[in-house]
């Protein structure tokens, strides 16, 4: 229920959550918002949201004036002018009014009435960095949120093909965003097939590599000597947060000093489908080496599909009579009349007489 009660009670959740009242707070014209408003957060300035007030302005004045663009071009430039003091204001507005007939009109009375809420020039002093327009600056957050959640959707739906049989390839389809993950596994890619050890040196516990990719460049690169066999994992200082599927889902939440994480259903579903991929990865290594297990496996198990048992339609063959059905009949037959002798339980064409 939207009334004073109702909202009162959200205003102290979040109040408590929040653990302070905000600075300014930004709402509709509603006036059960602006009572609850006034008594929860006692030290909060209040202002409209402008955004809602000019949505109105052409249904207040009436078909004629809200299609007129001069009385449109007037307004505005009094009600987002930011420079005007307040009594430039005041007069601007009912030559405005006067001009165009608005003098009786209810809902502007009221807006005049309640300008300490929503005109700049009653809240100069005040750093509002443009949240007056609360809905607009809300629809523009809306716009980026519908390709943000499509754009995880594709991450988390789409399973690109490996091209090596690095373990450095999987885990950086696993941890990247799709975009991030086709860039870096181009990287990936060269690096295994078109990079080659020109040398290798042992040295104080580590091992030096030289690397050189065809007749471009060469490098050195060090491992400690218990990780010369190579990465399985992206070093965590590659890991950008921004780049990683994670990016949005992390615990943002403090409801009561309880975290809300928001990750944690999301890192369950990974666990699995990491499962999944290894028991993949694993029937790929059992049948790696024989050509007719790997096409078993490619073209998958063969199922045959038999014909379907026969069985006799509904009113087909011969019917079956019941008890009841038959001491109908036989009553029926033993109450018949023979028209040649008068007797009952026959008929003339069965009998005696025309024997």
């Amino acid at each position: 229920m939207e009334d004073v009660d109702s909202y009162v009670l959200l205003l102290e959740r979040f109040k408590k959550t929040m653990r302070h009242e905000p600075i300014c707070v930004v709402t509709d014209q509603d006036p059960a918002v602006k009572i609850a408003v006034a008594r929860v957060f006692g030290t909060s300035k209040h202002r409209f949201c402008m955004w809602h007030i000019m949505c109105k302005v052409g249904e207040k004045v009436g078909p004629v004036l809200a299609k007129d663009e001069v009385f449109r071009r007037k307004l505005n430039g009094i009600v987002w002018n930011k420079s005007i003091d307040s009594k430039a204001f005041e007069d601007s507005w009912s030559r405005i009014i006067e001009e165009y007939g608005l003098v009786d009109n209810g809902w502007f009375r009221y807006l005049f009435e309640s300008r300490t809420f929503w005109a700049s020039p009653y809240f100069h002093d005040e750093f509002m960095s443009g949240f007056v327009r609360t809905t607009s600056r809300s629809d523009a957050i809306s716009a980026q949120r519908h390709p943000q959640a499509k754009l995880t959707a594709d991450s988390e739906s789409c399973f690109p093909v490996l091209k090596t049989p690095l373990a450095l390839e999987k885990h950086a389809m696993d941890v990247y965003t799709i975009s991030v993950f086709y860039d870096v596994h181009v990287e990936i890619c060269e690096g295994c097939f078109s990079c080659r050890v020109v040398s290798l040196c042992e040295c104080d516990g580590k091992v030096c590599y030289g690397i050189k990719d065809g007749d471009k460049k060469a490098w050195c690169v060090e491992f400690l000597l218990a990780d010369y066999r190579g990465l399985e994992r992206i070093p965590s200082m590659y890991l950008v947060s921004r780049w990683t599927k994670a990016a949005c889902l992390k615990p943002i939440f403090d409801i009561d000093d309880t975290v809300v994480d928001q990750s944690a259903k999301v890192d369950n579903v990974r666990v699995i489908t990491n499962l999944m991929w290894s028991e993949i990865y694993a029937c790929v290594g059992l049948a790696d080496g024989n050509v007719e297990r790997l096409e078993q496996l490619r073209r998958g198990s063969t199922v045959e599909v038999r014909d379907p048992i026969k069985v006799k339609n509904k009113g087909g063959g011969k019917q079956m009579k019941s008890a009841r059905e038959k001491a109908v009949n036989k009553c029926v037959n033993q109450s018949r009349k023979c028209h040649t002798c008068d007797e009952y339980g026959h008929n003339s064409r069965t009998c005696p007489l025309n024997g």
